[in-house]
């Protein structure tokens, strides 16, 4: 069998567990909810479920802090690439310039002729 194969199995006997544990203990939590009596199994329950409820929260922070810091930081890579870009324009037209003001001979000169002096 595949690896996937045995994940789905594994979390299918995960999951048939949880619901035959959950259908097990259901009529001693109505039984406890109606008379009044609080049921340890459903508060342990409901405690998770508010605590994970908090570290969502926390995450939902967390997440919403690092976000703003990529923002920060793709902001600066930006601005980064934007300089380096403006020095290479720069850089570029002044060997444009320093090109065209080289004195290149032309077709029509000699070059064996001696130069004046």
């Amino acid at each position: 069998m595949r690896k996937e194969h045995w994940y789905w199995i594994a979390g299918g006997v995960i999951f048939i567990a949880i619901v035959c544990l959950w259908v097990w203990q259901l009529p001693n939590i109505i039984a406890d909810a109606r008379s009044g009596r609080s049921d340890p199994g459903l508060a342990a329950i409901m405690s998770s479920f508010g605590q994970t409820g908090e570290d969502m929260t926390k995450t939902q922070a967390q997440l919403d802090a690092d976000l703003k810091k990529y923002g920060q930081a793709l902001d600066a890579s930006s601005v980064q690439a934007a300089a380096i870009s403006d020095l290479k324009d720069k850089i570029n037209a002044k060997a444009q310039k320093d090109i065209q003001s080289a004195s290149l001979p032309t077709a029509n000169s000699n070059l064996n002729a001696p130069h004046a002096r």
